[in-house]
């Protein structure tokens, strides 16, 4: 399926609204976990584990721990200072907060597949797709809009260390490379089976567009 016969216009503000919806529900559903995420003990390689908030200086604003979470549902990592940064030094490991705090808060993992497929899904249903593979690479296409939005946020929710010259924020790499899978996969997924129920729907003996 040519680029040119793809919903650009359309996928890409689907995916972006997906985004903001995305991070609102985490937002909501992680209200006054502030806290629970500056507790978590971060480990360190000369220093002893010291809880995130204490590295930092201060706990992180609400809006990006949320982001945080946010990222750590679509399996991205949270880039965060060692314990060592409290003696000045520098130092990153990875960590996911949200595995880490667990209980009700792993049915965010959920959130980002489900609205993706929701969104490839309302792309197709409401676009021509034309071609073998039309309605997966249209459903795919809402990383047109998804996918800047999740790069920019891995540079706006950042926090940094009160006695290193490091940083808080979503893993960079892990946030290009599921940036990337995640709208495609779930998004062409999406779009797959809104063509499945289009086919399904269309009356007998009438060929559904491929």
């Amino acid at each position: 399926m040519p680029v040119t016969h793809l919903p650009l216009r359309r996928s890409a503000s689907v995916g972006a609204v997906v985004y903001a919806v995305g991070y609102a529900v985490t937002v909501a559903a992680t209200a006054g976990r502030t806290g629970a995420v500056a507790a978590i003990e971060i480990a360190g390689e000369t220093a002893d584990a010291a809880p995130l908030g204490e590295i930092l200086g201060s706990d992180p604003a609400s809006w990006i721990a949320s982001g945080w979470l946010f990222y750590n549902a679509h399996l991205v990592p949270t880039s965060v200072p060692i314990a060592d940064a409290v003696n000045g030094l520098g130092g990153l490991t990875n960590q996911s907060l949200l595995a880490t705090l667990g209980g009700p808060l792993y049915a965010l993992y959920l959130l980002p597949p489900l609205l993706l497929v929701a969104a490839g899904y309302a792309v197709v249903r409401t676009a021509e797709t034309p071609g073998s593979n039309g309605a997966r690479n249209a459903g795919a296409s809402v990383v047109a809009g998804y996918f800047p939005l999740l790069l920019l946020g891995a540079f706006v929710f950042t926090a940094g260390a009160a006695e290193a010259q490091t940083v808080a924020s979503p893993a960079g790499l892990s946030s290009v490379f599921l940036g990337l899978a995640y709208p495609l996969v779930f998004g062409g997924i999406g779009g797959m089976v809104a063509d499945k129920r289009t086919s399904a729907s269309s009356p007998a003996g009438e060929v559904a567009d491929a």
